[in-house]
């Protein structure tokens, strides 16, 4: 959706080493806009699927594994997914960012992103994911990521068989892996390919779809996911966790 200049504020502007970065506010909706070199990365706001996919790249690997105590969020952006992973109980969560001037944004997101970055559960990293994944001797229960698409330059190799590979090699048996598909930024040949080669290295892959967007999120494994209703139940008790879930309709 086009929205005319005179309808925006401009919150914030950076120049760094790595990207041009900016943050407008819709003057109506209050929607804010996170942009890299003026390609428009994430947009928050309070309507209804106005920022739930990224609180669904938490969400649901968070809840699908049986019990995770250590989870990595690779591209911080806004911090919505981050902010999502810290809410469950006694995770431990890695986050890595390539550009230390988006978490100084972070703030700029604060109501969506749960002032993640002032949680004693969450750690932040200045690097590039595949080398983070590359050179640490963690192991986690979830990795969860949204990379730029993979038509930005060097951005493709976070959707290489070799990153997959990396990934499951630093998941704990019966770890998860989740990335995000923008289907409106790929066409369907380079979507299946990508699909088939995430597969190739997690053969338990299902696809998450919600009707409010053109984006999927695979999710991966190499043992069986089964769903909990039991444990879905309980961490629905949590009221940060409940009010999450709502925000992303899933009820039930």
């Amino acid at each position: 959706i086009n929205i005319p200049k005179s309808q925006l504020n401009l919150l914030e502007y950076k120049e760094g080493a790595f990207s041009i970065l900016s943050v407008t506010e819709d003057k109506k909706s209050g929607a804010r806009t996170l942009y890299m070199n003026g390609f428009s990365t994430a947009t928050v706001s309070d309507s209804i699927g106005g920022s739930a996919y990224m609180q669904a790249m938490g969400f649901v690997p968070m809840v699908l594994h049986s019990n995770p105590k250590k989870a990595m969020v690779i591209c911080f952006g806004t911090g919505n997914t981050t902010g999502t992973v810290s809410l469950f109980p006694e995770v431990e969560v890695d986050g890595i960012e390539i550009d230390k001037n988006v978490l100084s944004f972070a703030h700029r997101f604060s109501k969506w992103n749960k002032n993640v970055l002032k949680k004693q559960n969450v750690r932040m990293h200045i690097q590039d994911g595949r080398t983070f994944i590359r050179w640490t001797k963690n192991k986690y229960d979830v990795i969860t990521l949204e990379p730029m698409s993979p038509i930005q330059a060097g951005t493709v190799n976070l959707y290489s068989r070799e990153f997959y590979r990396l990934a499951e090699s630093r998941l704990n048996k019966g770890g998860i892996m989740m990335q995000w598909l923008p289907l409106h930024l790929v066409n369907e040949e380079d979507a299946r390919s990508i699909l088939k080669t995430f597969q190739n290295v997690f053969p338990h892959t299902s696809v998450w779809n919600s009707f409010l967007t053109r984006i999927v999120l695979l999710v991966g494994s190499k043992e069986p996911i089964v769903l909990d209703k039991i444990r879905f139940d309980s961490l629905t008790l949590i009221p940060e966790i409940r009010k999450a879930a709502q925000q992303i309709g899933v009820n039930s």
